[in-house]
């Protein structure tokens, strides 16, 4: 044989050393890969080194439904962790068994929508979750729509956040998803728009218990169970178990589902506190912010309902007299015409900063969301523009010296005083107990609506900043409403 001649069993020698060199390093980067994999969800995943936020911000939101849901920040009370806090305080906690029951959940919630009958998931919902979600399929109803979620499937569910406070336990879990996502007429069921072949998009479905929760083998929330006495829950929003009178939403027992935000909106937890929150917290030790947030999304989405029906009634119980007496000012100054803002998303709700004063205590929330001006005629609804964003502040008040009722942080739309389900209606007060609750002095009521960048609400915040004593509040108006 010549030099630079080889005789083909030597080529075919050499050929399956260079294909078993490649085979080995393949195994070795897999098994690596499964080594850190198994240990991630043995120990939990650190916010910090999971899901960074680039691979976040890569994942497409293409549904209609998950651009009309509301897409909401995380408040900055809670204290980053990992999962491995919480199986220290609850031993028999369980990841796997965890992200299977939330991947149950989000297929409930997906059937609850395409039927438009929320009593098939209600159980586990926050009320600010169950009012976005009231409001939106209400909206579709009265234009004869029927917004449909086929053939879902969960391709993905990975824990993104951990943050546990004195208050709550928070799990923040990414769900990756496929669905064919389309409208159809309800009379008919013609379809009217959307998609015809499955598509793919993601969220961060956030769920919260009190810190001394512990995983149950029974059935629970997420099942449609009492966790505390496995009777089935019944149906109408109602705050406790008829059997064992466990408060059935209140974290104690199980997880609520608390927030529903677009991957492209999550940011990651931090420890930062809202302006003027340590000095109330030392007025109001049950004071937090999944309340205060909870709260005021119940309270948008129902400015949202009364705007669109000229009617007091779906806000009338969680606003001051003077705020409703100013809304029906600027609806009788429309000309006659109604115009509301349709197809709408929440970008952010987020405590901004907290004053105490005399007589009433300042809580300030920003809400970033957007929406389509929409004119109702004789029945006809008819969109006049692209959607439009807003930058806004919540000013919230309650009576200086009320303490929060930890108890009832996620059931913001129940009366404080006996825990009924509120009935709207033109009446200010608990159609059951009798309790007033627009006037402060149980829980948060709104004040005003101004823009963020209002002069005296960015006064108000900077003073809260600053060391010492709480600042008065701000000079305002009355029942005030300002884009």
């Amino acid at each position: 044989m010549q030099i630079g001649e080889f005789s083909p069993v030597v080529v075919l020698i050499f050929i399956l050393v260079f294909i078993l060199v490649f085979i080995l390093v393949a195994l070795y980067k897999m098994a690596t890969f499964i080594k850190l994999l198994k240990e991630k969800l043995e120990t939990g995943i650190n916010p910090d080194d999971s899901i960074q936020e680039e691979e976040l911000s890569s994942l497409s939101s293409l549904s209609s439904i998950t651009t009309s849901r509301p897409m909401k920040s995380h408040a900055n009370a809670l204290l980053p962790v990992t999962l491995e806090v919480l199986k220290k305080a609850d031993p028999t906690f369980d990841k796997a068994g965890l992200m299977i029951r939330i991947e149950m959940a989000f297929l409930k919630v997906q059937q609850a929508w395409s039927d438009q009958n929320l009593q098939l998931a209600e159980a586990f919902l926050s009320d600010g979750i169950y009012e976005r979600f009231t409001l939106q399929v209400n909206e579709l109803r009265e234009r004869g729509i029927r917004d449909v979620m086929k053939d879902v499937e969960v391709l993905m569910s990975h824990p993104v956040g951990v943050e546990v406070d004195a208050h709550f336990q928070t799990v923040h879990v990414l769900l990756k998803v496929r669905a064919i996502n389309f409208q159809e007429s309800i009379e008919s069921g013609q379809k009217l728009g959307g998609s015809s072949s499955a598509e793919t998009f993601s969220e961060v479905w956030s769920f919260l218990r009190k810190p001394g929760a512990q995983t149950s083998k029974k059935p629970g929330l997420l099942e449609g169970q009492c966790p505390n006495c496995g009777n089935p829950v019944k149906v109408g929003r109602v705050a406790q178990c008829d059997i064992c009178q466990a408060l059935l939403r209140s974290g104690e027992y199980d997880w609520v589902l608390a927030e529903i935000t677009q991957v492209e909106e999550w940011r990651k937890p931090t420890t930062n506190r809202a302006p003027g929150a340590d000095d109330f917290v030392r007025s109001d030790p049950g004071f937090n912010f999944q309340h205060i947030e909870d709260r005021a999304s119940v309270i948008f989405w129902r400015k949202l309902a009364a705007d669109r029906t000229r009617e007091l009634s779906p806000i009338r119980k969680v606003a001051t007299e003077d705020f409703c007496v100013s809304l029906q000012t600027i609806w009788g100054g429309s000309g006659g015409d109604n115009v509301f803002y349709a197809d709408c998303g929440v970008g952010s709700v987020e405590v901004a900063g907290v004053v105490l004063g005399e007589p009433m205590d300042i809580v300030y929330v920003q809400i970033k969301w957007s929406g389509s001006p929409t004119k109702s005629d004789k029945g006809a609804v008819q969109s006049m523009t692209k959607s439009k964003p807003f930058d806004q502040m919540y000013v919230l008040h309650r009576h200086h010296g009320v303490n929060t009722e930890e108890k009832n942080a996620l059931s913001s739309s129940h009366c404080p005083s006996c825990g009924a389900p509120e009935q709207t209606g033109i009446e200010n007060a608990c159609v059951y107990c009798g309790q007033v609750l627009n006037d402060g002095s149980k829980d948060w009521v709104l004040a005003e609506v101004v823009s963020s960048n209002n002069p005296s609400v960015g006064a108000a915040i900077r003073k809260a900043k600053s060391a010492g004593a709480p600042p008065p509040p701000p000079a305002r108006s009355k029942g005030r409403i300002l884009e």
